[in-house]
């Protein structure tokens, strides 16, 4: 209960950064401001993830995906500085107020990507998804899937007060350092069809 209530304060009190980020996507990217997509969350829960929409009005919903290889070509500069400062993950304080996420946790991923977890991948789903996590504090932007949902397991293995106050401070200190775009990564169900 502390952990929504914290989330509703910081809404309330990040309110004018939350104008200025949706004046100014709305002045580069066009309408709508958010961008919903349907995400997998604890106990496999499907539940509405809210983004600033970082890529251009004319991209379908379906195309705007995490981690894809032609994200580059579909996002504008002003999109990309949202993505590398983190910023585009602000609404998503609501998400963590109404209770479908953590502060800290594994990152919420695509439902179609849920039958291709390992048994030991799907311990993801014991806790609720993080506005950030172990993977986003080692290496994300250089990190396969293979590494990244062993991290995400290794989190829920030794899921603590004090590991979640290190992934938070880790978070901080990225958020204010300046970062190259990420490169391509294969959607993991194409990754995982084409190995089967």
């Amino acid at each position: 209960m502390f952990i929504r209530l914290l989330a509703l304060m910081l809404l309330v009190l990040l309110a004018p950064l939350y104008l200025i980020i949706g004046i100014t996507v709305w002045w580069h990217l066009g309408w709508p401001v958010l961008f919903v997509q349907g995400r997998s969350g604890a106990a496999g829960v499907r539940f509405r993830l809210w983004k600033f929409r970082s890529m251009h009005a004319r991209v379908s919903p379906k195309a705007q995906s995490d981690d894809t290889s032609d994200d580059r070509e579909r996002t504008p500069p002003f999109g990309h500085w949202l993505r590398r400062t983190g910023l585009d993950e602000l609404p998503q304080l609501w998400n963590v107020a109404v209770g479908d996420m953590a502060f800290v946790g594994p990152r919420p991923l695509l439902p179609r990507y849920d039958p291709y977890y390992s048994v030991r991948e799907r311990m993801r789903f014991r806790v609720r998804p993080g506005l950030t996590g172990l993977v986003q504090v080692s290496g994300r932007r250089s990190l396969g899937w293979n590494d990244r949902l062993e991290l995400d397991a290794l989190y829920v293995e030794r899921k603590s007060v004090m590991l979640d106050l290190w992934v938070l401070w880790r978070t901080c200190l990225w958020a204010i350092q300046t970062h190259p775009p990420a490169p391509p990564l294969p959607d993991l169900d194409q990754e995982r069809s084409s190995l089967a």
